[in-house]
């Protein structure tokens, strides 16, 4: 099957938040909006992923805000 991901919302170092994709890539985190915020996507046996968030939550990037 396809393999498991994990999304690790982090500040500096810090985990604040992590959450397992499904089958579709979809997963859920809640956080609070901070500075310096990223996401680190990890796939057994491969070298992490990182996407920083700064500005990333605006309309035109599409990524969706929940609630």
């Amino acid at each position: 099957g396809t393999p498991a991901v994990r999304v690790v919302l982090e500040r500096g170092r810090a985990a604040l938040a992590a959450a397992v994709a499904n089958e579709f890539g979809e997963f859920v985190l809640e956080y609070v909006e901070k500075d310096n915020l990223q996401l680190r996507l990890e796939v057994l046996g491969q070298r992490p992923l990182f996407i920083p968030l700064g500005g990333a939550l605006t309309p035109d990037t599409g990524l969706v805000r929940a609630g």
